[in-house]
């Protein structure tokens, strides 16, 4: 789960409390999957909820050999939107590799991507987002995530601040921690500007 998404993805086990809507159990049958809840009134409609990957380096080998797999459940008459996104930029753009809307009926569903656009060692980030309608009856939950033909390279820990002015120092409220060993474009490393907004 990301900090500045709206709800969170739930680990859990066994049917979701709410009736006609989420899995009875994990695709296996014997253990845990991740779930947003619809119910309750802590979210409004439209609310998503972040579920983001750690930092991987595409590593294809020479052929379209690394490919994201995973299974999915969206039942019930109140479920949003699934979509599945691609970062290749330090989380500052995300790319929608796959989507889904409304109820797929009561059964996990398994989805393959394909990541051979990418280019060889580029370093990237997946995140999974579902969001909620109005209704109670919208749980939408993944298990078995899976990515193939890539390098685990841990959790982003670089942070870099916004430099809005173009002048070399950055904002020290205004951050990006990412996977990148450069700052991408519009940032730097420091946090030594008063002022931002003037050069």
């Amino acid at each position: 789960n990301i900090a500045d998404d709206d709800m969170d993805w739930i680990a859990y086990t066994g049917p979701t409390p709410t009736l006609e809507t989420g899995p009875i159990a994990d695709n296996s049958g014997q253990g845990n999957y991740v779930y947003l809840e619809a119910s309750g009134t802590a979210c409004a409609t439209g609310s998503e909820a972040t579920l983001r990957s750690d930092c991987f380096s595409f590593q294809s080998g020479g052929a379209d050999s690394c490919h994201l797999s995973f299974y999915y459940h969206l039942w019930g008459v109140d479920v949003g939107e699934l979509r599945v996104e691609v970062s290749a930029d330090g989380g500052l753009n995300w790319q929608t590799l796959w989507s889904t809307t409304g109820s797929q009926g009561n059964s996990w569903q398994r989805s393959y991507l394909s990541l051979g656009f990418l280019p060889e060692g580029a370093t990237f980030q997946i995140q999974f987002v579902g969001s909620k309608l109005d209704g109670p009856q919208g749980d939408i939950a993944l298990d078995d995530i899976s990515l193939h033909g890539a390098s685990h390279l841990g959790p982003p820990t670089q942070v870099y601040f916004a430099d809005q002015d173009g002048d070399g120092y950055g904002n020290a409220e205004q951050t990006l921690t990412t996977c990148l060993d450069t700052p991408p474009e519009g940032f730097v490393s420091n946090n030594q500007d008063c002022n931002d907004s003037r050069a």
